[in-house]
């Protein structure tokens, strides 16, 4: 499929962040090309805090770059979507938030998030 796990995030300790090894595994799904780009967009990360993660901003603005690379080679004629809502916050989204990917505060969606924990 492509390189989307030959990425190097940082790491936060004190702070909240991705848990390591469900962000690995997701993106050598990804790379395997075991996962959709609404796969992407809904999936949640656990959490640690005190413990080595990596940086939540980090990943969320990756993960926007993997839906759109994902859409774009899945039908080239529609332009890429708008970022997508992460744990950092909501963006807007066609007038619309969405729920973030941490899972604090989810609102009912049309499709389930899909979670992965390692």
């Amino acid at each position: 499929m492509g390189a989307f796990a030959d990425v190097t995030f940082s790491t936060v300790r004190f702070k909240e962040g991705y848990d390591i090894g469900a962000v690995d595994g997701f993106l050598a799904r990804i790379d395997a090309g075991a996962v959709t780009a609404d796969e992407v967009e809904h999936a949640i990360f656990p959490t640690v805090r005190f413990h080595t993660g990596y940086d939540v901003d980090e990943v969320d603005d990756y993960l926007d770059t993997v839906v759109a690379r994902l859409r774009g080679s899945a039908d080239r004629q529609t332009p890429a979507q708008t970022p997508i809502a992460r744990a950092t916050g909501e963006r807007e989204q066609s007038g619309q938030s969405t729920a973030d990917r941490a899972g604090s505060g989810n609102s009912a969606s049309d499709s389930d998030p899909v979670i992965f924990f390692q």
